[in-house]
């Protein structure tokens, strides 16, 4: 029978363009199962998500290169990743998409996009999974 699951993933980290990337690690014990039986039948299914608390994301507009973005293992999360919420705390929240996650370590990374001049905080991402009890 599925369980659900979760790390909680402190970051504490200035995303600038200076220092416009930080990775994290996780572990997941048993391979991830679909969040929901109904995914099967739909157009974005999902493993878990993931919950992002950020302070003072500013533009992330235009070209993908230049969107801030999360990637889990080196993939792209498919939704907009940190929307813009200048000088205030939000939290925000993303889909992973199947064989995103792996049974083992995990690599949670966060991207300063090229189209901030400015700089974003991000404190905890809570990444949450259903996997295989």
């Amino acid at each position: 029978m599925p369980r659900s699951d979760f790390a909680w993933v402190n970051f504490d980290h200035n995303f600038t363009a200076a220092t416009p990337t930080a990775t994290r690690t996780f572990q997941v014990d048993s391979p991830p199962v679909l969040a929901s039986p109904d995914d099967a039948n739909r157009n974005g299914q999902a493993v878990g998500y993931v919950l992002v608390q950020a302070l003072d994301v500013e533009n992330s507009g235009g070209a993908p290169e230049s969107q801030h973005r999360i990637q889990i293992n080196a993939v792209d999360l498919p939704a907009f990743d940190l929307p813009v919420e200048s000088g205030a705390w939000q939290t925000w929240m993303d889909r992973i998409p199947p064989e995103v996650l792996n049974a083992g370590n995990n690599g949670l990374t966060i991207v300063h996009g090229g189209g901030d001049g400015d700089g974003f905080r991000v404190a905890n991402v809570a990444v949450h999974w259903r996997e295989q009890g």
